[in-house]
């Protein structure tokens, strides 16, 4: 009943899955000015959007692919100067925070920038920002982390949560054809 109750508690849905994640910490003395952000560091080519398709289930099956394709070629893009192509990991997300797994041990109260891509929208990297609220070893010299988003824009917040719910009716129609 009491975990019932935490569940109800709790502000946004989350999702187990996997994004392009990079996290580092911030310096304590870099902490006062963040600010969250995306932004759009594709090859600077933009390709005409898919054809609207009479079936549905192909138009679906078209969109994932095709975002598939966008996020790969986004990582094979992202080299240099700003940031690694991002490592796939497995997270658990909401709009208030992330759970992921990292080598690096994490503190509580540490300030972590986080980096990641959605599948959705592969062209768009976005920058939030949160605080560590629990660390704890993992298997195999990992560790466990949990993050409270503290400096994350609306329309990002949004975009998540959207992210979210889309992964959530997708499971719950691979859980309805088994």
């Amino acid at each position: 009943m009491e975990e019932l109750q935490c569940r109800n508690e709790r502000e946004y849905s989350r999702v187990d899955t996997y994004l392009s994640l990079q996290v580092s910490r911030v310096p304590p003395g870099e902490t006062e000015d963040l600010r969250s952000r995306s932004t759009h560091e594709f090859l600077g080519v933009s390709f005409p959007p898919l054809p609207d398709l009479e079936d549905q289930a192909l138009a679906e099956c078209m969109q994932v692919i095709n975002a598939k394709l966008d996020a790969i070629l986004k990582a094979l893009s992202l080299q240099g100067e700003e940031m690694q192509a991002p490592q796939v990991s497995p997270v658990n997300i909401s709009g208030s925070g992330l759970r992921f797994y990292s080598s690096e041990r994490f503190v509580v109260g540490d300030i972590l920038e986080i980096k990641f891509l959605l599948p959705a929208q592969p062209d768009v990297l976005y920058y939030v920002y949160g605080h560590v609220v629990r660390s704890e070893p993992s298997s195999c010299d990992r560790h466990n982390a949990c993050v409270n988003f503290t400096v994350i824009d609306e329309d990002i917040r949004s975009k998540i949560v959207k992210f979210v719910f889309e992964k959530q009716r997708e499971q719950l129609r691979k859980k309805r054809r088994q």
